[in-house]
């Protein structure tokens, strides 16, 4: 179990929440670990890290398309790092990752970016979350 940090609304758009102190597992303990390895930038220590955010800010706003690729490629070592992770630890189905995968990463105006993805656990649940940066 882990702290609760981040809250999920029923439209799957994901916020920071250090005021509700309280523990979370399951497919909610999860999303907080897709959450911030989407949001980390990549750390030789600890080996973890998507990259996302220096992704986006050395982004051209005028090739979204070559964004949305490299967009890609953070989703999926995000997905690669959470599963090593999990690899020989003892997490219930619920809370371990069996895929993550981009559905959607789009940008109006070449600087923010609204990305969304679907978290699978090795359970067989499904939930789709949004995160904007």
């Amino acid at each position: 179990m882990d702290l609760k940090i981040v809250s999920v609304d029923d439209d799957g758009t994901m916020a920071f929440n250090l005021s509700e102190q309280r523990l979370v597992s399951g497919i909610q303990q999860l999303l907080q670990e897709v959450s911030v390895e989407l949001l980390s930038n990549y750390n030789a220590v600890t080996r973890r890290g998507s990259d996302l955010p220096n992704i986006l800010d050395a982004a051209p706003p005028g090739e979204p398309n070559a964004t949305q690729g490299e967009i890609a490629g953070a989703v999926q070592t995000a997905q690669a790092h959470i599963i090593a992770a999990q690899q020989d630890a003892n997490i219930a189905p619920d809370e371990r990752l069996a895929r993550l995968d981009l559905l959607r990463a789009h940008s109006a105006s070449g600087i923010e970016w609204d990305i969304s993805v679907q978290v699978t656990t090795t359970a067989g649940t499904t939930t789709t979350t949004s995160i904007t940066l």
